[in-house]
């Protein structure tokens, strides 16, 4: 029976193995059967990478189904009219822990987002649009709405800080 790898180790070789399912993916991959197999894989790998990254074991309580990276990342966060500074603090593919000083309303309001550009990335985000998922003193808690043209960007995004981030094993 073999030893299961160092968290170090499978978590590179799980990065590696994702950034090679995007690059099949953006590179126009037609066959239905390996887009199908390509996709159920790039689920299970974001589901290890999500305990891997995670501070504590989740349970069937936990609503999340995106990785989320702890990052500090500028921005500008909007309601209707009204901007205010922003720092992205946890970001995934489905949304964004915000610090801002910015007053919303409530939960379920409708902002956007619009993240300064990031040092690695070839393209930057569009206005990221989502509602308030929950509010905290300072903080917001930001789920994003689709968009099309944008997950893959995000998907990009959310593997460069992975990279980028190098989190410790716990």
């Amino acid at each position: 029976m073999s030893q299961p790898l160092p968290v170090d180790i499978a978590f590179e070789q799980l990065l590696a193995e994702f950034d090679q399912l995007l690059k099949r993916r953006s590179g126009g991959v037609v066959d239905k059967k390996a887009l199908l197999a390509d996709a159920a894989r790039r689920f299970e790998i974001e589901q290890q990478l999500i305990v891997l990254l995670s501070p504590k074991p989740r349970g069937p309580a936990e609503k999340r189904g995106n990785v989320r990276v702890p990052c500090e990342l500028p921005g500008v966060v909007s309601l209707g009219p009204e901007q205010h500074p922003a720092t992205v603090r946890d970001l995934s593919c489905g949304g964004v822990k915000v610090d801002t000083a910015l007053l919303v309303p409530g939960v379920d309001a409708t902002v956007q987002l619009e993240l300064a550009p990031v040092d690695g990335l070839a393209q930057p985000l569009p206005m990221l649009q989502g509602r308030v998922a929950w509010l905290k003193p300072g903080s917001i808690g930001i789920a994003f709405v689709p968009q099309p043209g944008v997950e893959l960007r995000m998907l990009r995004l959310v593997l460069h800080l992975l990279r980028t981030a190098r989190p410790t094993a716990r």
